[in-house]
């Protein structure tokens, strides 16, 4: 029995002329400059909605096989890496940065899409620059977030399907095999009717608290990862499996900021994140408000 699931996402655009030479050698990139920020923040994470991040267990309750949330030591955790493929996928739809490979696009002889990480020929975007990739080091570095209380829950989802390739919501107008954008979870989404399995769920309003590290980034990066955090409240965060199911939204707050051996006010987040959102491109700047438009902002 299949699942009526609605469609409760969409797509941000590609940049039409991706900066793939941001970094144009590895040696500038390796280089000390004046006016790089390195340092590292606390932060607040609280869940607005159910989240679940999976464990890959799943353990026999009231004789139902239930599909576990992630923990260490006891403790529910937010695993850095799922944090960090959230920022970073926000990074590439609100700034130039290059197109993932995977991607089936339409550009023109002269425009380049991806990144070139070799030494030999090396140039790269701001996203890859700040997150590295291929044999290229990343300036930031997320800890595992820890929950300051272990309330669970066991609630009833919609079973989830892949999309079917068949349909004719699957592929684009012109027929490309992807769509020409990243993809991302409508905050508040149409409930589905159909088949439904339990699963344990962090509850509503658990704070989870960690660090983020990050060292050398530029002005511009800075404030470009201060932005997809989510410290300018023009968008909401949504971590996790079962987004198309309602989960996963959460809200993020600085605790403490130290950038370059100096504690800075909370609030400068804030003040960085503004920064990027008023000295973007234009392109940039309305993938932004097609972002909001997805991912309204959601109070808990």
């Amino acid at each position: 029995m299949n699942c009526n699931i609605p469609r409760n996402y969409s797509f941000v655009q590609f940049p039409t002329k991706p900066d793939v030479n941001y970094i144009s050698s590895l040696k500038e990139r390796m280089e000390d400059q004046d006016g790089l920020y390195t340092g590292y923040l606390e932060l607040e994470i609280t869940t607005v909605d159910y989240l679940h991040i999976g464990s890959g267990f799943s353990r026999l309750e009231n004789k139902k096989l239930i599909s576990e949330v992630a923990r260490e030591n006891q403790s529910l955790i937010i695993p850095g890496s799922s944090l960090k493929g959230t920022v970073r996928q926000i990074c590439r739809a609100i700034s130039d940065g290059c197109i993932p490979k995977e991607q089936e696009i339409v550009l023109t002889s002269k425009q380049q899409s991806q990144c070139n990480l070799q030494k030999e020929k090396f140039h790269c975007c701001i996203v890859c620059d700040m997150f590295g990739g291929m044999s290229l080091g990343s300036k930031i570095r997320f800890t595992d977030l820890t929950a300051q209380k272990n309330n669970v829950e066991f609630i009833p989802v919609c079973i989830q399907f892949s999309p079917n390739p068949k349909s004719s919501s699957y592929k684009c107008a012109d027929n490309r095999k992807y769509h020409f954008g990243y993809k991302f979870y409508y905050t508040y989404c149409d409930k589905a009717d159909g088949a439904t399995e339990e699963i344990e769920v962090v509850s509503k309003n658990v704070p989870f608290v960690g660090r983020v590290y990050f060292k050398q980034l530029r002005l511009e990066e800075l404030c470009l990862f201060m932005h997809a955090l989510g410290f300018f409240r023009n968008f909401s965060l949504k971590l996790g499996g079962y987004k198309n199911a309602g989960l996963g939204t959460v809200r993020t707050k600085c605790c403490k900021l130290v950038v370059n051996g100096k504690e800075e006010k909370p609030e400068k987040a804030y003040d960085y994140a503004k920064q990027y959102d008023d000295g973007c491109s234009d392109e940039a700047y309305e993938r932004i408000r097609d972002l909001e438009t997805i991912m309204e902002y959601k109070e808990g």
